[in-house]
């Protein structure tokens, strides 16, 4: 597994720990840009620019996170996507992951551009490399699910509406350390598994 998958994967876990309720709202769309940067700023208008017109109709959020290589990661479809092996990407975006990829300074904010969310699935997906391999009905309890993986077996549990993983098979097992999450986005780069969780209901975000 590379360092910066597994910087990556501690950069979500401490921003998915640091927010919570309903001002923030993971990656729940057919696409998001996740940086992880120390210049914010410069690193969004770059991205921004080299996507041109569609960049206007994308939703905006920040979280900070512990010091991390930094880098840029595409989500598309549920699908965790390295931006410098797509053809499809633009060449200023290329040019931006390998600029940013060299810099010796770690980044200690992660930025998401995303697609905004007008339908939110009702059921939580379980995805690996874009493919969804089950739907799990929120009012409903799984002690036990395996799902295979790029570098082994992860092992997940839902009850009472809240994903945990309880074996993993990564070297490092950051997402065993992260523990129940209930609304969001589990992500583990290296299996490439994406696990998005239906929102919460209102009345148990203010009561």
């Amino acid at each position: 597994m590379k360092r910066r998958e597994v910087l990556k994967i501690i950069s979500l876990a401490g921003a998915a720990g640091l927010l919570g309720g309903a001002e923030w709202l993971w990656p729940r769309s057919a696409r998001a840009w996740v940086l992880i940067t120390d210049r914010p700023r410069l690193d969004i208008a770059r991205l921004r620019r080299a996507l041109g017109r569609s960049a206007k109709a994308l939703e905006l959020h920040y979280a900070p996170v512990e010091a991390a290589s930094q880098d840029v990661t595409l989500i598309r479809h549920g699908r965790v996507i390295d931006p410098s092996e797509e053809t499809t990407v633009p060449e200023g975006i290329v040019h931006l992951v390998a600029e940013m990829r060299r810099r010796s300074a770690p980044g200690h904010t992660m930025v998401i551009l995303q697609t905004p969310v007008s339908d939110p699935a009702p059921r939580a997906d379980v995805r690996v490399d874009g493919t969804l391999l089950l739907q799990l009905d929120p009012k409903k309890n799984y002690n036990r699910i395996e799902v295979p993986g790029r570098v082994g077996k992860t092992v997940l549990k839902w009850r009472d509406g809240r994903i945990q993983v309880v074996e993993a098979g990564c070297r490092h097992k950051l997402c065993q350390k992260m523990g129940a999450m209930e609304q969001g986005q589990l992500i583990c780069a290296p299996n490439r598994l994406l696990v998005t969780l239906p929102p919460l209901p209102y009345d148990a975000l203010v009561g």
